[in-house]
């Protein structure tokens, strides 16, 4: 089973913003343990993010056949609330970190790939050419092992175009800033 692990950011200039994290469970992790990994993932991150952002990790988790990846199920477990605590003002927020999730498939020449961004980036974080500075990239790093290594669950891509959930085996932190034009 691939559990859908939604994230919601609140306190930002445009309303809300959304983010979402898949994993497998089938080897006898819970999806308590998915919660908790995403819930490490944004710990890691939340003193390079502005202190007008809370983050919400919602304690419904979707699950997904994963394969088709469509809904058959919720499981209600634990969620989180993270209140972020970077201090300096924020860069602008279409500005933003990203991670790239591989998964060593590749598809049509072309490998699966997912992608987080990351929002609400302070401008501390900016280093000169307008690139993220040494810290914010340590952290970026540090979050995504939390994902790509976690203590239980498989991290996955999901695609429906490509076949379901791909298991994740590394990350890449992009040493741009990623800028993201629209939410939907």
């Amino acid at each position: 089973m691939t559990d859908l692990v939604k994230v919601t950011f609140t306190g930002g200039p445009s309303g809300d913003w959304y983010s979402s994290m898949h994993f497998d469970h089938t080897l006898g992790s819970s999806t308590q343990d998915s919660v908790d990994t995403v819930k490490a993932f944004w710990d890691a991150l939340k003193a390079k993010m502005t202190n007008l952002l809370v983050i919400h990790i919602d304690p419904v988790v979707t699950q997904l056949d994963p394969v088709t990846l469509e809904p058959i199920g919720l499981d209600t477990v634990t969620g989180y609330t993270i209140n972020c605590s970077g201090s300096t003002d924020a860069l602008p927020f279409q500005t933003q970190g990203c991670i790239l999730w591989n998964t060593g498939v590749w598809i049509g020449g072309r490998q699966v790939r997912g992608k987080t961004y990351i929002p609400g980036i302070t401008e501390a974080e900016n280093d000169q050419p307008g690139v993220p500075g040494a810290g914010m990239l340590s952290a970026m790093a540090t979050a995504a092992a939390a994902v790509v290594t976690p203590v239980d669950g498989v991290p996955v891509v999901a695609s429906r175009t490509h076949g379901g959930a791909i298991p994740i085996s590394a990350a890449q932190v992009s040493l741009k800033w990623a800028l993201l034009r629209s939410r939907r």
